[in-house]
């Protein structure tokens, strides 16, 4: 028989009672998490029939404030926003940073993988391991190197609690994909910011890295042994940042995890495996919105016809190879990706990364201009050493202004890590590593900054010469109006029409600026324009359509670049009408096509 009412209210009350008293930590960081959910809807006031209150609307001739997130109220027409779903103090389900078992990390380490006379270090967790180590002419030209992971391990560098920008899910107390990925969650912590670790998210192999057959088939890399590939070799790269890579097989670099005389990586591994394993794929916003346009019948169809560069299809997904004791120097990931991995081996035996979120001492610094922010996040990510007499040495003082936040990554945890992320790796052990490269919609905003510090910076602060990732943006753009009934958030979704409409001023400084678009540009910049003139009410008046359009959503990106926007719900209303001023640009385009055609 079913308690009473009353009965089982006591009931809940009592063990609400007992887990705030066994829990504390949980009851604070849900704490936490309520507050930023509040302040998002009191940055967003409703009124009781769902519409926007009328301090949020905006002036009709388009003008946005520049007064950043808070500027960002111009109208959609009919706009809900989300309510909670579940009761406070559930999710999300945040756990404290996992505590470690001592693991042995020096044993077929020093003296097999690197050289013997190999210092170590203890962890802040309690782990020791090896200092990087390349002897030349009884020299360790890596000293810098070692030096760099010094620092990463000192506590004395560490985030402070309240500053933590890397939010632990626990994994099982998820009864559904959708509240864990799609609701609150991974999608929520990422937008505004935060690098999301799951403990034990994906499944381990239970067997650790030894021969190419892990790699091949255990890990489901599915690469062949003579592969050539390029390899960064670490000893050259001390002494030289421009001439230090060299080819090698896969099965020779596999050999070489077992010869101290060589310390290498390989970062472009290609891999047979899925980008981002189930349920994390349906992150992946970017190729849901290629799959979808390829089939979409209606209006919006750019045709079989349209050709993509090669490294679209493949930028996202990704495999690393490390040798023990090499240390990856701090970067963004180039195209202002989000990013999301694992390393692969046996959890009891792990072969982990100290994986470094690295962030700035003051504030103020996400409230700077792109150029301010750039120069200083190039002066951080450059790679140079200081030559005495004796060896190589690394200036410490170029990060006094900065701070680290350590993962411990092992098999079976699974990292979510936002566009734009200033990061850095220490693997001690040999290892392998997969992820994926992708957007979400509810990040662009941190991907248009992102995109924005490298096309100033790009030389200095990313590792990679990117694919032309606007051809993943425009289909995202196109796929928008499939989304009717799903949320955005408003300073991303400007972000996205700003992308699609001003490429030249995000392009890397390498690339070549975009002189005509293809088919697929023009139909994703018409898209972005009504997308505008709907959802933010940007009406330019006839003249310079494009550049007033561009300027009006700078405006509403002002401010912390962290800030994702208040939510909205997309709403048929607004679909149909997106849908109408769409069909008419297609009509006079293709009209005004066949005019040029008949006149040739």
């Amino acid at each position: 028989m079913a308690p009473s009412s009353e009965k089982r209210a006591e009931q809940l009350r009592k063990a609400a009672a007992t887990f705030k008293k066994n829990h504390p930590d949980r009851v604070a960081a849900n704490a936490q998490a309520q507050k930023r959910k509040r302040r998002r809807l009191e940055d967003a006031p409703v009124s009781s029939s769902g519409q926007a209150s009328s301090s949020e609307q905006a002036s009709s001739s388009g003008q946005a404030s520049s007064s950043g997130s808070q500027g960002d109220t111009s109208s959609f027409g009919a706009v809900s926003h989300p309510s909670p779903t579940v009761q406070p103090q559930t999710r999300p389900y945040l756990i404290r940073a996992p505590t470690f078992p001592p693991v042995d990390l020096l044993s077929d380490v020093v003296g097999t993988q690197v050289d013997q006379s190999a210092e170590t270090i203890t962890w802040p967790n309690g782990w020791e391991s090896v200092l990087p180590v390349g002897m030349k002419n009884g020299v360790n030209v890596l000293k810098a190197d070692a030096e760099r992971v010094q620092w990463l391990a000192d506590p004395k560098n560490a985030v402070p609690a309240d500053r933590s920008s890397v939010k632990y899910l626990a994994r099982e107390a998820y009864q559904d994909n959708k509240s864990l990925i799609d609701s609150e969650d991974i999608r929520y912590l990422n937008a505004y910011n935060y690098t999301v670790v799951v403990p034990g998210g994906v499944a381990s192999n239970r067997k650790k890295f030894e021969n190419f057959d892990d790699l091949d088939s255990e890990f489901g890399l599915g690469i062949s042994e003579n592969l050539t590939l390029q390899m960064h070799d670490l000893k050259q790269r001390a002494q030289s940042t421009s001439d230090f890579h060299r080819l090698t097989t896969v099965s020779d670099f596999i050999k070489d995890a077992n010869n101290p005389d060589v310390v290498g990586m390989i970062l472009d591994v290609p891999t047979s495996r899925q980008s981002l394993p189930e349920p994390y794929h349906l992150l992946d916003e970017s190729a849901a919105a290629f799959r979808q346009m390829k089939s979409d019948q209606s209006y919006k169809s750019v045709g079989s016809n349209t050709s993509f560069h090669i490294d679209t299809l493949f930028a996202p997904t990704w495999a690393l190879l490390h040798h023990a004791g090499t240390y990856t120097n701090v970067h963004q990931d180039a195209g202002g990706y989000s990013v999301a991995g694992q390393v692969f081996g046996d959890l009891n035996d792990p072969q982990p990364k100290m994986w470094a979120i690295m962030t700035l001492k003051n504030p103020v610094a996400a409230s700077q201009t792109p150029e301010k922010v750039a120069e200083r996040m190039a002066s951080i990510c450059r790679f140079e050493n200081q030559n005495n007499e004796s060896n190589m040495h690394w200036d410490s003082t170029i990060w006094q202004d900065c701070e680290i936040e350590l993962m411990y990554l092992r098999p079976g945890d699974f990292f979510f890590q936002p566009p734009g992320v200033l990061h850095l790796v220490y693997t001690p052990r040999a290892s392998v590593a997969s992820g994926g490269h992708f957007y979400n919609y509810d990040s662009l905003h941190l991907t248009e900054w992102t995109r924005r510090i490298q096309h100033l910076q790009s030389n200095a602060v990313t590792n990679q010469d990117p694919a032309r990732v606007k051809e993943a943006l425009n289909m995202m753009m196109l796929n928008f109006p499939n989304n009717q009934g799903k949320y955005f958030y408003r300073r991303a979704l400007a972000a996205l029409c700003r992308m699609v409409l001003a490429e030249n001023e995000y392009i890397h400084q390498q690339q070549a600026k975009l002189k005509v678009g293809n088919k697929l540009d023009q139909k994703a910049e018409a898209m972005a324009e009504i997308v505008a003139r709907v959802c933010f009410e940007i009406s330019p008046a006839p003249g310079d359509e494009r550049k007033l359009t561009v300027d009006a959503l700078a405006k509403i990106l002002e401010g912390d670049y962290r800030e994702p926007g208040v939510a909205f719900r997309l709403e048929p209303e607004t679909v149909q009408t997106i849908e109408k001023l769409a069909l008419k640009y297609w009509e006079a385009f293709s009209a005004k096509k066949k005019k040029t055609t008949k006149k040739g």
